[in-house]
């Protein structure tokens, strides 16, 4: 028999029974600010048809430049419903894949609420800042009726999706941490600003207000079955060393390798001149990015290699020093391989045999990587999904748990939030 997995459709339980959604996208591509809004939000309030509880909301940086009216007009389309989003370099929604859109993903359902909470000063102090947001949107959901129980530690009730600006996204992880505890699964993406790579990287968005430099946490409390999972294709390259020096506000800065000028060694283990490599980092780090080895030293977490200061390599995330560091490599098609993996695990991991919807975190870097085969990934995702509502954004940077390990900030990877039709026991 049918199931209930989108508009139009019977539940296979109670045929004569139509089955609203409960979570719906829609997306823009105008110009005007107040008419992106309208359309967007009116796209996904058809397909929706009953009144939405909070959203989600993901914009290009260079098409809706000004945030505050971005902002502004979104309350008072949304009609004063709790919403966070962020800027980004690219979107995706039921629709398809966007470059310069609005999208939105309205929830409306009781069996969700999402907690917004905002804090600035990312740069200046990120653990306060973290542990602030996480605060206040914990205090958004306490009045949450559970109805459920955890029924293991891929399953809690409590899903924390951190949108933060790019920079010190370790730290404000540790404060985000301190104030909700190891309960919550974290899903997270660093705001974009569509390949600009200026400061301050694109903006957040939070309740009708916007800013720049903050971390924006949405805590998600449900009673339906949520898995989240991450993946990425790169493997071990067969070269490696140890990080005997680096330097910066959160150890980005790659000195030294085994004694020597980071440069030097990274331009020998890939093949190529110091002046190849000064000229073309940040792309060829695409391909042969940095790894480390995860808690359980089995995996690597990708740390991707953007530019060239002298004979130093800068990060666009932590290398501790003293660390061991590895040559990573792949190739475009294993990068939509591992987001296949990524969506795969995160519905197994929500124990759901029909997703209602999921959240996408996809690197810019990556979808930059993959090239014009981005499609084949969308694709993909969607016939995985059956129908189930989809947003998504290309994101500076991803924030995601491996197997029994914390959440940790690296590059180059996709995670998944899925949300399962089925009610946790």
């Amino acid at each position: 028999m049918p199931l209930s997995v989108q508009q139009g459709l019977y539940t296979a339980e109670a045929p004569h029974k139509r089955v609203m959604p409960t979570f719906a996208t829609g997306f823009s591509l105008k110009e005007d600010v107040s008419e992106a809004v309208r359309e967007a939000v009116s796209k996904a309030k058809e397909k929706l048809r009953v009144e939405p509880r909070a959203a989600l909301v993901f914009a290009s940086k260079s098409k809706y430049p000004d945030h505050r009216a971005l902002a502004e007009e979104l309350h008072r389309a949304l009609g004063g419903i709790p919403f966070a989003g962020v800027s980004t370099a690219g979107e995706y929604t039921d629709e398809g894949v966007h470059r310069g859109s609005l999208s939105v993903l309205l929830i409306g359902t009781d069996e969700v609420k999402l907690g917004v909470g905002v804090a600035e000063g990312v740069l200046e102090n990120p653990v306060k800042a973290g542990y602030e947001a996480a605060m206040q949107a914990l205090g958004s959901v306490a009045d949450f009726e559970f109805t459920v129980r955890a029924e293991n530690i891929f399953c809690p009730p409590l899903v924390a999706l951190v949108l933060s600006a790019p920079g010190r996204e370790e730290d404000v992880l540790h404060g985000v941490r301190r104030a909700v505890g190891c309960a919550p699964q974290i899903l997270g993406g660093s705001s974009g600003d569509d390949y600009e790579l200026k400061p301050p990287f694109g903006y957040q968005l939070a309740n009708g207000e916007s800013y720049t430099g903050a971390v924006v946490v949405a805590l998600l409390a449900s009673n339906l079955r949520v898995g989240v999972a991450g993946e990425h294709p790169y493997k071990y390259a067969g070269k490696r060393g140890l990080a005997t020096k680096a330097e910066g506000a959160r150890s980005e800065v790659l000195v030294e390798i085994d004694g020597r000028p980071a440069l030097e060694v990274y331009s020998e283990w890939v093949g190529k001149s110091k002046e190849e490599v000064s000229k073309n980092m940040l792309s060829i780090g695409l391909e042969s990015p940095i790894g480390l080895l995860d808690h359980r030293g089995r995996l690597y977490y990708v740390k991707h290699p953007a530019m060239v200061d002298g004979d130093k390599i800068v990060c666009f995330a932590e290398v501790p020093e003293g660390k061991a560091v590895h040559l990573l490599k792949a190739k475009p098609e294993e990068t939509i391989q591992a987001t296949d993996r990524a969506l795969e695990k995160a519905v197994r991991r929500a124990k759901t045999a029909k997703p209602r919807a999921a959240i996408l975190i996809h690197c810019a870097g990556s979808a930059a990587f993959v090239g014009d085969k981005i499609s084949r990934t969308y694709e993909k995702i969607k016939a995985r999904l059956k129908g189930a509502a989809l947003i998504g954004f290309n994101s500076y940077g991803e924030q995601w748990a491996r197997f029994g390990g914390p959440a940790v900030h690296q590059n180059l990877t996709t995670a998944f939030l899925v949300i399962g039709e089925e009610k946790a026991v």
